[in-house]
Order: structure tokens, then C-alpha cells, then sequence
């Protein structure tokens, strides 16, 4: 893993940015992740994921996502 980062400085020659790689950014923040401050799915949330899911085990489709968003709006109003 290459963990070097550049520096980006000002006219007076402070650091004003510092750049790293992806790689290591990522590793970063899945440390610094506050996984204890989760929030549970609601229960209608998990029945609308089943009932995608089921449809698509079934049928091996996926819809345009923006149709979702239409039916999603028309069936349960947002």
C-alpha cells in the first residue's frame, strides 16, 4: 500500500492540504467509523427491500431506478 501524501502549501509555504491515497483514506474512515451509533431499518423498510428482492430472485430483472422512485411515491407517498 502506498501511504505517501503530498502536501499542497500556501504563498508563505504552510500546509494548507494534505493528499493521500484512496486506499489509505478508505482504511481511515472504517476505522474512525462510529459503528456503535447505527440505526435499526424499520420494519416496513425490511418489507419493501423483501418484496424487491423476492421479485427480482423470481424474475431476474431490476427496474430503472427511477421508476422505483415513482411507484415508491405512489404507494407509500414520498
Amino acid at each position: 500500500m502506498n501511504t505517501t501524501a503530498q502536501y499542497i502549501k500556501d504563498s508563505e509555504g504552510n500546509d494548507i492540504l494534505a493528499v493521500i491515497p484512496m486506499e489509505t483514506y478508505n482504511e481511515w474512515r472504517f476505522e474512525k467509523a462510529d459503528l456503535s451509533n447505527t440505526q435499526e431499518i424499520p420494519d416496513w423498510h425490511k418489507e419493501i427491500l423483501d418484496e424487491s428482492l423476492k421479485e427480482f430472485e423470481e424474475t431476474g430483472e431490476a427496474e430503472d431506478w427511477e421508476v422505483l422512485k415513482l411507484k415508491f411515491k405512489q404507494k407509500y407517498g414520498f
